[in-house]
C-alpha cells in the first residue's frame, strides 16, 4: 500500500515540517502538491490533519471527489464554533451533502501514538461509520500485522471518546511531574475515574450508551 500526502497548504506546513523526519523514515510515502492527482490515484482519502484546518482541506477536495472515494477522518472531536455541526465528521458530511455528494465518511480513533504505529509497534484502534458493515470493510482493508482495527457504528461517540481521552492523558502526564508521590497506581485511578465520567457525560452529548 502506498500513501500520498498533499503539502500544498501553508496552514499545515508547520505540522508536516515537525513530522518530516518521521515521514522520511517511512516506506512507500510520496508527497504531492496536487490535490487533483492525489484524488485520481487514491480510493481512500485519509484526513490526518490538525482539526483547525481539516475542514478547509475538505473544501478544496470537493471538486475532485468521485463517488468511489471514501474519507477517513483522523481529526476527530468538536468542530469550530463557526460551524453549524458540532462534530468534525458531521461538518464533513454537511459539506458533502451541500455539494450534492454522498461519499462515506469514517472516523478513526485510538488511543494511538503515531510514531509507534509507523514503527510497527502492536496497536489497536477503532474505525466508526453510520453503517457497521461499511466500517467493518474499511477496518479489514486497513488492518495490518501490527495494526488491528475494530469496527463500530457510532462515529459521533468515537469522536467524543477520542477527544475526551486527551484530558485524561494530560492528567496522567501531570502525575509524572509529581515525583515520588506519583506513579502507575495514581494513573490507573485517573483512567478508571475518567472512564466512569465519560460513561456518564458522553451519552448526553450524543454518544451511544454502549
Amino acid at each position: 500500500m502506498s500513501l500520498n500526502i498533499d503539502l500544498s497548504y501553508q496552514k499545515i506546513r508547520p505540522f508536516f515540517d515537525f513530522r518530516r523526519q518521521e515521514c522520511e523514515e517511512l516506506e512507500n510515502v510520496q508527497a504531492t502538491m496536487n490535490l487533483e492527482s492525489l484524488c485520481e490515484e487514491s480510493e481512500i482519502l485519509i484526513l490526518s490533519l490538525p482539526s483547525g484546518v481539516v475542514l478547509d482541506v475538505v473544501d478544496d477536495l470537493l471538486p475532485f471527489l468521485r463517488p468511489s472515494h471514501a474519507l477517513l477522518d483522523l481529526a476527530k472531536g468538536l468542530a469550530p464554533e463557526s460551524e453549524d455541526e458540532a462534530f468534525i465528521s458531521a461538518a464533513i458530511e454537511r459539506r458533502l451533502r451541500d455539494s450534492g455528494k454522498a461519499n462515506p465518511v469514517f472516523v478513526m480513533t485510538g488511543p494511538t501514538i503515531a510514531p509507534e504505529v509507523a514503527r510497527g509497534v502492536l496497536t489497536t484502534a477503532l474505525i466508526a461509520a453510520h453503517d457497521h458493515t461499511m466500517a467493518k470493510r474499511m477496518a479489514d482493508r486497513l488492518t495490518t500485522n501490527t495494526l488491528s482495527l475494530q469496527a463500530a457504528d457510532d462515529p459521533l461517540g468515537a469522536e467524543l471518546w477520542g477527544a475526551f481521552k486527551n484530558p485524561v492523558a494530560l492528567a496522567c502526564g501531570i502525575v509524572d511531574g509529581l515525583g515520588p508521590r506519583g506513579g502507575d497506581n495514581l494513573k490507573a485511578a485517573l483512567v478508571t475515574a475518567g472512564f466512569r465520567e465519560g460513561q456518564r457525560l458522553l451519552p448526553t452529548m450524543g454518544a451511544s450508551p454502549e
